[in-house]
């Protein structure tokens, strides 16, 4: 799951100042920080508020040390608040609270294209090869959420189209 940028107030901050949504760059892999930085940090702590991006890494040190040097000196503070946390009993934990996700990506060499558009939930878990991350955390699948506690009203929808291209499986989420 992507980064979250969040003013103290608590309320998240979907917009810049120039208008380009943040959520453009939560799709460039890697590339997020390298966005945020060319939109101006410093816009982000003096317009919006800002002091710290949440980050939903687990536990690859690589991309935690990435994430820590491309913010270093920016005055923005990354903060990991799952960091460390065993992923199986934290995908069962996030399924208790409400939330609702399918997966959208597969990695084809981790797992069968079949898994694109399947609910994240416990029978999901438990088909799992060994060796597949519960949460994903290694890039065998990436989620999209449709609910949840920090949702005002479940997104609506059902599986599309699922294509195979260059070793992912993909399966389109279409809103009802």
């Amino acid at each position: 799951m992507g980064p979250c940028v969040r003013r103290d107030d608590g309320k998240q901050c979907f917009r810049n100042s120039s208008e380009q949504s943040l959520a453009d760059h939560f799709l460039d892999g890697g590339e997020f920080l390298i966005g945020l930085v060319e939109l101006g940090l410093g816009g982000l702590r003096t317009e919006l508020g800002g002091e710290r991006v949440i980050f939903g890494d687990l536990f690859l040190a690589d991309i935690r040390a990435y994430r820590e040097q491309k913010l270093a000196g920016t005055g923005i503070t990354p903060v990991f608040p799952l960091w460390d946390r065993p992923t199986l009993e934290l995908a069962q934990a996030m399924m208790a609270s409400g939330l609702e996700a399918y997966l959208a990506t597969v990695d084809m060499k981790k797992l069968s294209a079949e898994f694109a558009g399947r609910k994240f939930d416990s029978q999901l878990l438990a088909d799992l090869p060994e060796g597949v991350d519960p949460c994903g955390e290694n890039g065998e699948f990436h989620t999209c959420v449709v609910a949840g506690p920090m949702f005002a009203h479940r997104l609506a929808v059902h599986t599309g189209e699922r294509v195979e291209r260059d070793g992912y499986a993909y399966c389109d989420l279409v809103l009802a």
